[in-house]
């Protein structure tokens, strides 16, 4: 039976992502004198929709929306509050569109300022961050699948953990089809469908859950009361979602995609984004999980198939509308993150000295690295979805502690990030706060790991990475501004 399921199940995300492949083909724009701007920022010409639906999918995985209706199950709508700041970041960042649209990526912006080396570094912790991201997703998808399959009664567990990972490897396989023949375009485009599918997925999967007996809708269940642990676990999560947007490639990527439009579009690009943020998954995803509350045993990891099980005499058609929205959500997540990793490998650290512009200018070269990059589209998703799996397996990493290592490598560029956009100094020893914000949460990290009495070093390792890069970039600045003073004086 799990087999079976997985069968028709990969067969449809196939036959999905060669749909979408086809028409990211047809309506994307062709200009073959850039081979690399059309390819990997759609040639800087997405319209208002496609540059909103790329900004949700990165804040639309499958992650993320188990997360918030778990929030909504255990704190009710002050789940919110997380979601809301979240979005909040996207509303800050629209503050600097402008200086945004002037580069070609965020890496990009920091060696424009900071010299070829800050760029380099700043390149390899986002492909670092970005690439346990996309193992944390294909993660989730595994623990979310099997868990469904045994909710419905698959077979045994050997025979349903095969199963999952075929699925897995549909999903990701499918991804490859249409990102390495649409591109940045194609994603876009296809980013569309995969939103709605999921909106409708999760609207009718509260619809089931609402309609069941004993369903509390009571003022304690929307706003439960919450420990001094709970607010200390939503303020660690206010610090991340605050600046994420910040130091996310995969967002700058998405903006400057559509810079030929005006500026206000791209401002409120953002800002729209931001709005549909909060609605979706964060209203509906809470609300799908107050409509669990009542039920025992509910984790972040097993929301869907408790779903399924609960939904009694629709279960089947739950757990068909579940397997679609497993589907969408890892998709539209993991096509940007793949293209935004493949941009910073190609671009930003093989060519830390030049812009994309420049390596188009020659167009025989620039078709070279087309080639390569559609290649590295197939190493990274492959190493994303089991290499990393294999080797943290290897060095006997739980798979949850993934996300701290992700954490810290994106919040150690928020101080040179914060720098470059407010200023126009040239600091090439910028790097240094990078490397100091990195050896700092890393030694939290490490000490919550070995020693029981220091576990809450973890919770802060993020917050702790960022002030001290923060700190380290400002001091960096000072020094220099305080140099350059003393040079005029003595002129």
């Amino acid at each position: 039976m799990a087999w079976n399921t997985a069968l028709w199940a990969t067969g449809i995300v196939l036959t999905l992502a060669l749909v979408l492949a086809a028409i990211s083909k047809v309506i994307k724009q062709s200009s073959p004198e850039q081979p690399l701007t059309e390819y990997l920022l759609a040639n800087t010409k997405l319209t208002r929709l496609p540059v909103i639906s790329l900004l949700l999918s990165s804040s639309f995985g499958l992650n993320a929306i188990l997360y918030q209706v778990w929030l909504g199950y255990s704190i009710g709508m002050w789940g919110l509050i997380i979601q809301t700041v979240w979005a909040a970041s996207f509303w800050l960042l629209s503050f600097h569109v402008k200086k945004i649209r002037q580069q070609r990526s965020l890496h990009g912006l920091l060696g424009e300022h900071f010299g070829p080396t800050t760029r380099i570094i700043a390149g390899i912790c986002s492909i670092i961050g970005i690439m346990l991201l996309m193992s944390w997703e294909t993660e989730i998808g595994r623990t979310t699948l099997f868990g469904l399959l045994t909710a419905s009664g698959e077979g045994k567990a050997e025979s349903v953990k095969a199963a999952s990972e075929w699925l897995i490897g549909g999903i990701v396989f499918g991804c490859m089809i249409y990102t390495i023949l649409g591109g940045l375009s194609g994603n876009a485009y296809a980013d569309i469908g995969l939103n709605s599918l999921k909106i409708a997925a999760v609207l009718l999967v509260m619809a089931f859950l609402f309609q069941r007996e004993n369903t509390p809708i009571t003022w304690n269940a929307l706003f439960p009361s919450i420990n001094s642990m709970g607010w200390y676990g939503i303020l660690t999560n206010v610090v991340f979602s605050i600046l994420w947007q910040y130091v996310d490639t995969s967002t700058w990527q998405s903006v400057i995609a559509g810079s030929s439009e005006e500026i206000k579009k791209s401002v409120w690009s953002l800002r729209l984004s931001a709005i549909s943020i909060i609605i979706a998954p964060g209203i509906i995803g809470t609300l799908a999980g107050i409509a669990l509350q009542g039920a025992t045993g509910i984790t972040s990891e097993n929301v869907l198939s408790q779903s399924v099980l609960l939904t009694g005499g629709s279960s089947s058609i739950v757990l068909f509308i579940a397997f679609i929205l497993i589907v969408a959500c890892m998709l539209s997540l993991l096509d940007g993150l793949i293209l935004a990793t493949v941009y910073t490998s190609i671009i930003d650290i093989l060519h830390p000295n030049k812009k994309i512009q420049e390596l188009d200018s020659n167009t025989d070269y620039a078709r070279k690295l087309l080639s390569a990059a559609r290649f590295l589209v197939v190493c990274i998703a492959i190493f994303a979805t089991w290499g990393i799996r294999k080797l943290f397996t290897t060095m006997g990493i739980e798979t949850f502690e993934i996300m701290y290592i992700v954490i810290i490598a994106q919040l150690a560029l928020i101080g040179p990030v914060v720098v470059a956009l407010i200023s126009e100094k040239q600091i090439t020893s910028m790097w240094v706060s990078i490397v100091s914000a990195i050896a700092v949460g890393s030694l939290m990290v490490y000490f919550g790991w070995e020693y029981k009495e220091t576990s809450s070093a973890i919770d802060l390792a993020g917050t702790i990475t960022a002030l001290v890069s923060v700190s380290m970039a400002g001091l960096l600045y000072w020094l220099h501004r305080q140099a350059s003073n003393t040079g005029d004086k003595n002129e």
